[in-house]
């Protein structure tokens, strides 16, 4: 939680407390994770909220309303007010949410790299040998099919030993590291063109 959004939270907190008749309307200048916590903020606490738009000047705002309050939402309120309470205040200028989304985002795709190896070719991702041998036998495959189609049948007897292709990423990963020098041994001499 932000400074700003702290304060945010005072404001509908007191609001909240204090029963408010009317609407408690909130800037249009507030930037989209704002009015993002506020209408989280409202959710959490069950009360009423909407985003006003104004053609005019397209500005929009966001405000709050309270509806009648029962028991059962004012203790639930009790567990929304401790949560956002105990939350740490974090200084907007430590905030770096591009930053923060990237990391996610590597996250994410690492998870679905070790998943994709482990389910489909029960490869670990993390083990450097089993991707250097995969990613070295799909080249090898390349160049078999480009021996194929430009002088013919390098070997009868080679054959890509996965049912799945390695990612370009963990091709990209492990290619640095590869030396191939291929000889494909030959079974059918007349496969070959004489040069």
């Amino acid at each position: 939680m932000t400074p700003k959004q702290h304060e945010i939270y005072e404001q509908i907190k007191n609001f909240v407390i204090s029963k408010g008749q009317n609407a408690l309307h909130f800037p249009s200048d507030y930037p989209a994770r704002d009015r993002k916590f506020i209408q989280n903020l409202a959710a959490d606490l069950g009360i009423r909220h909407a985003i006003e738009y104004h053609e005019v000047n397209n500005e929009k705002h966001v405000y709050v309303e309270f509806n009648s309050d029962s028991e059962d939402e004012a203790d639930s309120r009790e567990g929304v007010w401790k949560k956002y309470e105990e939350a740490d205040i974090v200084d907007e200028s430590q905030i770096n949410i591009e930053e923060m989304e990237k990391q996610k985002y590597e996250e994410r795709f690492d998870k679905w790299k070790k998943d994709y190896y482990l389910t489909k070719m029960g490869l670990d991702y993390d083990d450097n040998e089993q991707m250097y041998q995969l990613v070295r036998t799909y080249i090898e495959g390349l160049q078999w099919v480009l021996h194929y189609y430009y002088n013919g049948v390098a070997s009868w007897g080679w054959f890509f030993r996965y049912h799945y292709a390695p990612k370009i990423s963990g091709m990209f990963d492990n290619i640095r590291s590869l030396f191939i020098c291929f000889h494909f041994p030959l079974y059918c001499a007349d496969a070959m063109p004489q040069t």
